[in-house]
């Protein structure tokens, strides 16, 4: 299998294209990252980074419910309605792709540590500028448990590709998915080592909150 183009989608401009939904799509969206969630509390883990069930249910209710947003990241493109409650479930399509979303910003993380480099406060500026033609609010405008990851996970493509060339960022992402040790919750789906993305179970997830025993994290 070729490596996957950076570029390959269109989101929110042709930066925020990179890693979305097959490998080369996004926004961790965002994501709470850190060991304070314990592992069977945890949505996604990359290494020692995590995401949280809560934080993951935040950013997949606010991903279903702004279809601007959903657009730009050109996510859920079957969804004919996005339903929240608890007598209602998300589209299992939606799901892959905003968990695919959070590895992938756990991913960009992890490739910024290793290779030294770390994100400005005009880095993360110039990441809110993005987010603002999309969302005249900016960042502002996404959830608590979001809007940090986000930036980071944006402004750390930007400085990714200016390090490395665009070509480079590729190499540099798909070297980091391989040697990465990367879980994510049943409930959510498993990752797919050779998609570079999570591949939904079969039936409906259940809605943001549902009261359910939680599944361990299946690694890829």
């Amino acid at each position: 299998m070729p490596p996957p183009s950076p570029y390959d989608q269109g989101v929110l401009n042709r930066r925020l294209a990179s890693l979305l939904v097959t490998a080369a799509a996004a926004g961790l969206l965002a994501t709470g990252c850190g060991s304070s969630a314990s592992e069977q509390a945890a949505a996604v883990r990359v290494d020692d980074r995590t995401v949280s069930r809560s934080d993951f249910e935040d950013t997949l209710e606010f991903v279903a419910e702004n279809d601007d947003f959903r657009n730009a990241l050109q996510f859920g493109q079957e969804l004919t309605g996005a339903s929240t409650g608890s007598q209602n479930a998300f589209p299992q399509s939606l799901v892959g792709e905003v968990a695919s979303l959070e590895v992938q910003t756990l991913i960009v993380a992890h490739a910024l540590e290793e290779n030294g480099l770390e994100v400005t406060d005009n880095d993360r500026d110039a990441a809110d500028s993005s987010i603002s033609s999309v969302l005249p609010e900016g960042a502002d405008a996404l959830p608590d448990s979001m809007r940090d990851g986000f930036l980071e996970y944006l402004a750390g493509i930007e400085l990714l590709v200016g390090e490395f060339g665009e070509q480079g960022f590729n190499d540099v992402m798909v070297e980091t998915f391989q040697d990465a040790d990367i879980s994510v919750s049943s409930r959510y789906g498993s990752w797919d080592s050779d998609e570079f993305a999570v591949v939904p179970p079969p039936g409906p997830a259940p809605a943001a909150g549902a009261d359910t025993s939680a599944p361990e994290l299946a690694p890829g």
